[in-house]
């Protein structure tokens, strides 16, 4: 099994995911809640990484994560390691707690921090454990919206994710918030736009090099690809996130049309790039073979990119 491709500096973002191995529940109770807590505490301080956000799941955990000293990797050897321990020794079993890799998106703090927030953030909700998002015990945001219990984590500096959005109130609005889209991932490595994962990769091209890299002709082909995206709507005018939320008419026809014809995207992944629904991207698409007429702008508009594009897929 090859390796993932962890890309690491000093002071890069992460949004980092860890299931359960198997079906296996990571925190049966209250103790291995709080076990955790210390243990990835202990981890912050260690290794010097600052916490901006948690949630923990019944069977899987969220954090989004700075890293001042670019040491992604050696961080979460040891926290994810040391509660696997604990686990093994509590509950008298052998074997891995965690899925052999976890999950780990380089993120452009600048555009995509508000929106990753609140996806992780939302996620009890999403899940049906609570209604109310500031209900759920095992989030930084219960924390954040409890300031006396933050003595109970002291590894949990409030001021990071504060200082990035401004109080609670605000975080909440942003949680709240139905006008900010899910972050959307590119190259199944990155949360950022097209010119950002770009410079990223072009700084290690090196490591692409390496065979031994897991899913590497994947990461290749997903990097063109969303070059190619970034070219459509730079020729369209738009900036991809307004027109996702404001689906502004032809360009946001304009934009399924060509993603549909000039790229080998399914509907499927159409609809993530577009924050959208598999169906509403089939709907739309057949609608503009099925009755030009009706749109003709956006067809015209297609047409010009597909005459002058050097798109190469």
């Amino acid at each position: 099994m090859g390796r993932p491709l962890r890309i690491e500096f000093p002071g890069a973002f992460y949004h980092v995911v860890s299931h359960g191995n198997g079906r296996l529940w990571l925190f049966r109770d209250e103790r291995d809640y709080k076990s955790f807590l210390k243990i990835l505490g202990s981890g912050v301080k260690k290794y010097r990484v600052k916490a901006h956000a948690f949630v923990l799941m019944r069977n899987h955990i969220h954090l989004l994560i700075e890293t001042p000293l670019g040491n992604l990797s050696s961080f979460m050897r040891v926290v994810l390691s040391s509660y696997g321990s604990f686990y093994n020794w509590k509950y008298s079993r052998q074997g891995s707690v965690f899925k052999s890799r976890y999950s780990s998106y380089l993120v452009q703090k600048d555009k995509y921090y508000s929106a990753l927030i609140r996806y992780i953030y939302l996620n009890p909700v999403e899940a049906g454990i609570v209604g109310n998002i500031g209900d759920y015990q095992w989030s930084s945001l219960y924390y954040l919206l409890k300031p006396e219990l933050l003595k109970e984590i002291p590894w949990f500096d409030a001021y990071d994710t504060l200082s990035m959005i401004g109080d609670t109130d605000e975080l909440l609005k942003i949680v709240r918030s139905k006008r900010i889209s899910v972050p959307q991932i590119a190259c199944k490595l990155f949360i950022g736009d097209g010119k950002w994962v770009k410079e990223i990769l072009n700084k290690n091209e090196y490591k692409l090099r390496d065979k031994n890299i897991s899913g590497r002709k994947e990461i290749i082909k997903d990097y063109k690809v969303e070059n190619n995206i970034e070219k459509i709507f730079n020729f369209l005018g738009v900036k991809r996130e307004e027109l996702i939320r404001n689906k502004r008419k032809p360009y946001y026809h304009a934009a399924i049309y060509l993603l549909k014809e000039m790229l080998p995207l399914t509907n499927k992944e159409i609809a993530i790039v577009m924050s959208s629904t598999e169906y509403a991207v089939t709907k739309m698409y057949g609608r503009m073979r099925e009755y030009p007429e009706k749109y003709l702008e956006a067809l015209r508009m297609a047409e010009k990119f597909e005459k002058m594009s050097d798109v190469k897929t």
